[in-house]
Protein backbone atom coordinates (compact mmCIF):
# COMPACT_ATOMS: atom_id res chain seq x y z
CA UNK A 1 0.00 0.00 0.00
CA UNK A 2 0.78 3.41 -0.73
CA UNK A 3 3.44 4.97 2.37
CA UNK A 4 1.26 8.04 4.03
CA UNK A 5 2.93 10.66 2.79
CA UNK A 6 2.22 13.96 1.23
CA UNK A 7 3.12 15.13 -2.06
CA UNK A 8 5.57 17.74 -0.87
CA UNK A 9 7.27 14.84 1.45
CA UNK A 10 10.91 14.11 0.29
CA UNK A 11 12.79 10.95 1.11
CA UNK A 12 16.44 10.65 0.14
CA UNK A 13 17.55 7.35 -1.41
CA UNK A 14 21.56 6.75 -1.09
CA UNK A 15 22.33 4.26 -3.46
CA UNK A 16 25.58 2.81 -4.71
CA UNK A 17 25.50 1.68 -8.43
CA UNK A 18 21.84 1.32 -10.76
CA UNK A 19 19.87 -0.58 -7.91
CA UNK A 20 17.97 -2.82 -10.58
CA UNK A 21 16.57 -5.75 -9.17
CA UNK A 22 17.05 -9.36 -10.30
CA UNK A 23 14.47 -11.11 -8.42
CA UNK A 24 11.16 -8.81 -8.27
CA UNK A 25 11.58 -4.78 -7.27
CA UNK A 26 14.57 -3.69 -4.97
CA UNK A 27 13.98 -1.55 -2.07
CA UNK A 28 14.37 1.58 -4.89
CA UNK A 29 11.48 0.64 -7.11
CA UNK A 30 9.37 0.20 -3.76
CA UNK A 31 9.77 3.56 -2.51
CA UNK A 32 9.31 4.97 -5.96
CA UNK A 33 5.85 2.84 -6.31
CA UNK A 34 4.69 3.52 -2.86
CA UNK A 35 5.89 6.83 -1.63
CA UNK A 36 3.82 9.96 -2.80
CA UNK A 37 6.36 12.79 -2.50
CA UNK A 38 9.62 13.42 -4.36
CA UNK A 39 12.27 10.71 -4.00
CA UNK A 40 15.97 11.94 -4.41
CA UNK A 41 18.86 9.11 -5.00
CA UNK A 42 22.20 9.98 -4.40
CA UNK A 43 24.29 7.69 -6.37
CA UNK A 44 27.66 7.47 -4.55
CA UNK A 45 29.39 4.76 -7.74
CA UNK A 46 29.96 5.99 -11.17
CA UNK A 47 28.01 3.60 -12.69
CA UNK A 48 24.09 3.21 -12.39
CA UNK A 49 22.04 6.00 -14.43
CA UNK A 50 18.52 5.50 -12.86
CA UNK A 51 17.15 7.97 -15.47
CA UNK A 52 17.25 5.39 -18.25
CA UNK A 53 15.84 2.65 -16.48
CA UNK A 54 12.31 1.75 -17.45
CA UNK A 55 11.32 1.22 -13.77
CA UNK A 56 11.33 5.01 -13.14
CA UNK A 57 10.06 5.94 -16.65
CA UNK A 58 6.63 6.77 -14.96
CA UNK A 59 7.82 8.87 -11.78
CA UNK A 60 10.47 10.70 -14.30
CA UNK A 61 7.48 11.96 -15.96
CA UNK A 62 5.14 12.95 -12.97
CA UNK A 63 8.53 14.83 -11.93
CA UNK A 64 8.72 12.25 -8.66
CA UNK A 65 12.50 11.50 -9.12
CA UNK A 66 15.41 13.53 -9.11
CA UNK A 67 19.12 12.10 -9.12
CA UNK A 68 22.05 13.94 -7.52
CA UNK A 69 25.89 12.61 -8.81
CA UNK A 70 26.95 9.89 -10.71
CA UNK A 71 29.30 9.33 -13.49
CA UNK A 72 29.18 10.44 -17.24
CA UNK A 73 26.10 9.09 -18.13
CA UNK A 74 24.30 11.16 -16.18
CA UNK A 75 23.57 15.38 -17.70
CA UNK A 76 22.07 18.16 -16.60
CA UNK A 77 18.77 17.59 -16.52
CA UNK A 78 15.24 18.78 -15.09
CA UNK A 79 15.77 15.78 -13.31
CA UNK A 80 19.00 15.54 -12.07
CA UNK A 81 21.93 17.85 -11.28
CA UNK A 82 25.23 16.12 -11.74
CA UNK A 83 27.57 18.75 -10.50
CA UNK A 84 26.63 17.83 -7.02
CA UNK A 85 29.24 15.25 -6.79
CA UNK A 86 28.82 12.40 -3.90
CA UNK A 87 32.07 13.87 -2.10
CA UNK A 88 29.89 17.22 -1.67
CA UNK A 89 27.30 15.16 -0.59
CA UNK A 90 29.35 13.41 1.88
CA UNK A 91 30.85 16.86 3.88
CA UNK A 92 27.06 18.41 3.95
CA UNK A 93 25.72 15.02 5.26
CA UNK A 94 28.18 13.86 7.82
CA UNK A 95 29.49 17.46 9.03
CA UNK A 96 26.93 19.62 10.86
CA UNK A 97 26.18 22.85 9.29
CA UNK A 98 28.78 24.93 10.96
CA UNK A 99 31.55 22.29 10.34
CA UNK A 100 30.59 22.16 6.55
CA UNK A 101 30.66 26.13 6.69
CA UNK A 102 34.30 26.05 8.55
CA UNK A 103 35.58 23.10 5.96
CA UNK A 104 34.86 25.02 3.18
CA UNK A 105 36.57 28.02 4.67
CA UNK A 106 39.80 26.41 4.86
CA UNK A 107 39.77 25.10 1.70
CA UNK A 108 39.91 28.49 -0.08
CA UNK A 109 42.53 29.76 2.27
CA UNK A 110 45.75 28.55 2.20
CA UNK A 111 47.10 29.78 5.66
CA UNK A 112 44.32 28.12 7.12
CA UNK A 113 44.62 24.95 5.68
CA UNK A 114 45.24 21.87 8.06
CA UNK A 115 48.88 20.73 8.52
CA UNK A 116 50.14 16.83 8.87
CA UNK A 117 51.19 16.84 12.22
CA UNK A 118 54.43 15.21 12.23
CA UNK A 119 53.88 12.10 13.71
CA UNK A 120 53.97 9.47 10.97
CA UNK A 121 56.28 9.79 8.15
CA UNK A 122 54.54 7.55 6.23
CA UNK A 123 52.00 6.85 3.81
CA UNK A 124 48.54 5.39 4.95
CA UNK A 125 45.97 3.67 2.69
CA UNK A 126 42.74 2.86 4.13
CA UNK A 127 39.67 0.91 1.50
CA UNK A 128 38.65 -2.73 1.27
CA UNK A 129 37.74 -3.00 -2.25
CA UNK A 130 41.23 -4.12 -3.46
CA UNK A 131 41.34 -3.35 -6.88
CA UNK A 132 44.84 -4.66 -8.90
CA UNK A 133 45.75 -0.98 -9.99
CA UNK A 134 44.74 -0.08 -6.38
CA UNK A 135 47.39 -3.07 -5.41
CA UNK A 136 49.82 -1.69 -7.84
CA UNK A 137 50.11 1.84 -6.68
CA UNK A 138 50.83 1.09 -3.32
CA UNK A 139 53.57 -1.74 -4.38
CA UNK A 140 55.49 0.95 -6.32
CA UNK A 141 55.30 3.48 -3.15
CA UNK A 142 55.90 1.08 -0.88
CA UNK A 143 59.38 1.16 -2.02
CA UNK A 144 60.41 4.64 -1.35
CA UNK A 145 58.19 5.56 1.88
CA UNK A 146 57.25 3.02 5.04
CA UNK A 147 53.20 1.60 4.19
CA UNK A 148 50.86 1.47 6.47
CA UNK A 149 46.97 -0.27 5.77
CA UNK A 150 43.70 -0.07 7.72
CA UNK A 151 41.00 -1.28 5.25
CA UNK A 152 41.19 -4.81 4.47
CA UNK A 153 43.24 -4.24 0.82
CA UNK A 154 47.23 -4.16 1.95
CA UNK A 155 50.41 -5.70 0.50
CA UNK A 156 53.20 -7.91 1.85
CA UNK A 157 55.32 -4.94 2.26
CA UNK A 158 52.54 -2.97 4.51
CA UNK A 159 52.52 -2.50 8.52
CA UNK A 160 48.98 -3.46 9.30
CA UNK A 161 47.66 -0.95 11.73
CA UNK A 162 44.67 -1.72 14.07
CA UNK A 163 42.16 1.04 14.52
CA UNK A 164 41.01 -0.23 17.98
CA UNK A 165 44.12 0.09 19.51
CA UNK A 166 45.99 2.95 17.66
CA UNK A 167 43.30 5.01 17.09
CA UNK A 168 39.74 4.30 18.56
CA UNK A 169 38.08 7.44 17.78
CA UNK A 170 38.05 6.00 14.03
CA UNK A 171 34.85 3.87 13.20
CA UNK A 172 33.13 5.63 10.17
CA UNK A 173 34.34 6.99 6.92
CA UNK A 174 33.64 9.92 7.85
CA UNK A 175 36.24 9.82 10.95
CA UNK A 176 38.88 9.65 8.37
CA UNK A 177 40.53 13.04 8.47
CA UNK A 178 41.15 12.24 11.97
CA UNK A 179 43.39 8.99 10.81
CA UNK A 180 45.17 10.80 7.78
CA UNK A 181 46.27 13.81 10.16
CA UNK A 182 48.75 11.94 11.49
CA UNK A 183 50.47 10.74 8.05
CA UNK A 184 52.43 12.76 5.60
CA UNK A 185 51.32 10.85 2.85
CA UNK A 186 47.45 9.49 2.15
CA UNK A 187 47.17 7.08 -1.27
CA UNK A 188 43.59 8.07 -2.44
CA UNK A 189 41.81 6.49 -5.36
CA UNK A 190 38.71 6.22 -7.10
CA UNK A 191 37.44 3.38 -8.46
CA UNK A 192 36.95 4.43 -11.72
CA UNK A 193 38.11 7.32 -13.78
CA UNK A 194 34.65 8.52 -14.79
CA UNK A 195 34.06 11.77 -15.30
CA UNK A 196 31.13 13.27 -13.17
CA UNK A 197 32.31 10.79 -10.37
CA UNK A 198 34.32 12.26 -7.36
CA UNK A 199 34.03 11.11 -3.94
CA UNK A 200 35.04 11.79 -0.29
CA UNK A 201 38.16 10.44 -0.69
CA UNK A 202 40.47 13.24 -1.32
CA UNK A 203 38.36 16.10 0.11
CA UNK A 204 38.79 14.22 3.40
CA UNK A 205 42.88 13.53 3.07
CA UNK A 206 42.92 17.39 1.99
CA UNK A 207 41.44 18.51 5.38
CA UNK A 208 42.83 16.53 6.97
CA UNK A 209 46.81 17.77 6.08
CA UNK A 210 48.28 15.16 4.70
CA UNK A 211 49.66 15.26 0.94
CA UNK A 212 47.08 13.19 -1.49
CA UNK A 213 48.25 10.95 -3.83
CA UNK A 214 45.10 10.54 -5.97
CA UNK A 215 43.85 8.63 -8.60
CA UNK A 216 40.59 9.41 -10.50
CA UNK A 217 39.36 11.52 -13.67
CA UNK A 218 41.31 14.22 -14.97
CA UNK A 219 37.75 16.54 -14.07
CA UNK A 220 39.20 16.45 -10.83
CA UNK A 221 41.09 19.54 -11.45
CA UNK A 222 38.33 21.97 -12.41
CA UNK A 223 37.14 21.50 -8.66
CA UNK A 224 40.64 20.98 -6.83
CA UNK A 225 43.76 22.73 -7.16
CA UNK A 226 46.02 20.45 -8.71
CA UNK A 227 49.01 22.11 -6.76
CA UNK A 228 47.38 20.64 -3.84
CA UNK A 229 47.71 16.63 -4.81
CA UNK A 230 49.98 14.20 -6.43
CA UNK A 231 47.79 13.25 -9.68
CA UNK A 232 49.03 9.23 -9.61
CA UNK A 233 51.10 8.25 -12.82
CA UNK A 234 52.85 5.62 -11.69
CA UNK A 235 57.15 5.74 -12.12
CA UNK A 236 56.64 9.86 -12.48
CA UNK A 237 54.81 9.90 -8.55
CA UNK A 238 57.51 7.52 -7.76
CA UNK A 239 59.98 10.06 -8.80
CA UNK A 240 58.23 12.80 -7.55
CA UNK A 241 57.67 11.03 -4.17
CA UNK A 242 61.22 10.14 -3.94
CA UNK A 243 62.17 13.94 -4.67
CA UNK A 244 59.83 14.76 -1.65
CA UNK A 245 61.79 12.39 0.42
CA UNK A 246 65.26 13.99 0.14
CA UNK A 247 63.64 17.58 -0.02
CA UNK A 248 61.42 18.81 3.30
CA UNK A 249 61.37 22.11 1.84
CA UNK A 250 59.48 21.33 -1.49
CA UNK A 251 56.88 18.75 0.27
CA UNK A 252 55.90 21.97 2.82
CA UNK A 253 55.48 24.03 -0.60
CA UNK A 254 52.63 21.01 -1.07
CA UNK A 255 50.99 21.27 2.25
CA UNK A 256 51.67 24.86 3.32
CA UNK A 257 50.83 27.04 0.53
CA UNK A 258 48.03 25.53 -1.69
CA UNK A 259 44.81 26.33 -1.76
CA UNK A 260 42.41 23.12 -2.14
CA UNK A 261 39.69 24.19 -4.13
CA UNK A 262 40.90 24.98 -7.92
CA UNK A 263 39.40 28.77 -8.87
CA UNK A 264 38.26 30.10 -5.15
CA UNK A 265 34.83 31.48 -4.56
CA UNK A 266 33.95 29.96 -8.36
CA UNK A 267 34.77 26.90 -7.50
CA UNK A 268 32.77 27.11 -3.62
CA UNK A 269 29.58 28.65 -5.98
CA UNK A 270 29.77 26.26 -8.31
CA UNK A 271 30.39 22.78 -6.40
CA UNK A 272 29.39 23.48 -2.83
CA UNK A 273 27.18 26.58 -2.33
CA UNK A 274 24.68 23.88 -0.52
CA UNK A 275 23.97 26.66 1.75
CA UNK A 276 23.84 30.39 1.95
CA UNK A 277 26.97 31.19 2.85
CA UNK A 278 28.73 29.93 -0.51
CA UNK A 279 27.92 31.81 -3.83
CA UNK A 280 24.38 32.78 -1.77
CA UNK A 281 23.32 29.03 -2.41
CA UNK A 282 23.38 28.75 -5.77
CA UNK A 283 23.23 24.74 -5.53
CA UNK A 284 20.98 25.07 -2.94
CA UNK A 285 18.47 27.30 -4.98
CA UNK A 286 18.83 25.39 -8.09
CA UNK A 287 18.47 21.90 -6.49
CA UNK A 288 14.78 23.43 -4.68
CA UNK A 289 13.87 25.00 -8.43
CA UNK A 290 14.38 21.29 -9.79
CA UNK A 291 12.67 19.84 -7.51
CA UNK A 292 9.50 22.07 -7.57
CA UNK A 293 10.00 23.83 -4.27
CA UNK A 294 10.55 27.31 -5.42
CA UNK A 295 8.62 29.17 -8.11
Amino acid sequence: SRAPSASKDVIVFGMHGPCLGIKGPTAMQRVVRDFAGMVVAINGESHGNILEDSHYRSAIANHQLFQMGGGSSVQDTPYSMPNIFYGTVVLFNFFPKSEYTKLLSLSSDSSLRPKWNGQRSKLIFFVSNCIPFRVKALTELSTVVEVETAGACTIPQARRISLASEFPTVKYHWHNPELFRHYKYCLVMENTNSSGYLTEKLIYALLAGCLPIYWGHPQVYDVIDSRSFLMYKSKETVDTLRYLESNASAYWEYVQHMPIVAHGNETLSSYFSLTQEFGNGALQQKLHERMGFLT
